[in-house]
């Protein structure tokens, strides 16, 4: 038995530990904000990979958080961001402490996923290259993107850019080297009081409402995301047997009720619901009573 045990916990985790995110390189090594980087290694998600670009020279935590997704699980590219947010800036709801201006210096990077934090690489940031002196040779094309709000009361609302850009102060501005699909999704966000501010379409060079969607970057390309305010949700019904709140009875109720009994639980969210047999204690006969009425065998319970 105790062999079966000590060989469970090394198979738990060597797959914990073969799971997290690991970065083996970044490519390249130093370059100037509008660099596009290529972080190479192993364990990244699809999606939901979130790149973390860190001041190293800042007392203070200075960074961006970048989401990013990962087509082979090996590499995931992003670009040098030309702001970072102070630590707050990512708390909920986020500070209103301004961006800065990224600095050249050395940078932290490094990969977060459900499984856990890889590795930390560190990158240069330079300062920008002298233009080229003009030349008889058309310049290259404008592949920039301009991301902005309409209908909202404050920048709280995060628009994801993927392949990344920003995620900083509204308006959003990115400039790719090539033409580029990029993905945009518009996430709504709840104010303290509970109200919404809440996505509603695409305006500019796109007219859609469609979220998320992609738009192909091969000029200069303008859109706005609109947004409504909407009131706070009601609370949910006051129903005896929905324990949970969750505006139905069902049999999760049921096995709230029994857990409450036994001492897993110690109330639920909705606890004036839970005596179903208006005795004044909360049983295991309150629990059957519950799962009977979700089967259909009982129609009602009393009546307080």
């Amino acid at each position: 038995m105790k062999n079966t045990l000590a060989f469970l916990l090394f198979f738990l985790c060597t797959v914990a530990l073969f799971s997290q995110p690991v970065i083996d390189s970044i490519d390249p090594v130093s370059g100037s904000v509008g660099t596009i980087v290529t972080v190479s290694g192993s364990g990244f998600s699809a999606e939901n990979n979130t790149v973390s670009f860190q001041d190293a020279d800042m007392d203070a935590i200075w960074e961006v958080r970048i989401p990013a997704s990962s087509s082979d699980g090996n590499t995931i590219r992003f670009t040098v961001p030309e702001y970072i947010n102070p630590e707050c800036y990512y708390d909920t709801p986020p500070c209103a402490a301004p961006s800065i201006q990224t600095q050249p210096g050395p940078f932290f990077i490094w990969v977060e996923t459900s499984s856990g934090k890889s590795t930390i690489k560190q990158f240069d940031v330079t300062a920008a290259a002298t233009p080229a002196p003009p030349s008889s040779s058309p310049p290259p094309g404008d592949y920039s993107l301009s991301v902005t709000l309409s209908g909202i009361t404050s920048t709280n609302v995060t628009v994801t850019v993927n392949p990344p850009g920003s995620t900083n102060t509204y308006p959003i501005f990115v400039t790719y080297t090539e033409p580029t699909n990029v993905t945009l999704t518009a996430n709504d966000y709840t104010l303290p009081d509970g109200s919404v501010e809440a996505f509603t379409q695409w305006s500019g060079d796109l007219a859609e409402s469609t979220n998320p969607i992609t738009i192909l970057v091969d000029e200069l390309k303008t859109v706005t995301a609109v947004y409504v305010h909407g009131d706070p949700t009601p609370p949910p019904e006051d129903r005896l047997g929905d324990v949970d709140g969750s505006g139905r009875i069902d049999i999760v109720d049921a096995l709230l009720v029994a857990q409450y009994y036994v001492g897993l639980i110690q109330t639920f969210a909705v606890p004036q619901n839970a005596d179903v047999n208006c005795d004044g204690n909360v049983t295991i006969i309150d629990a059957l009573l519950i799962a009977r009425y979700y089967v259909g065998i009982l129609d009602e319970f009393c009546k307080g």
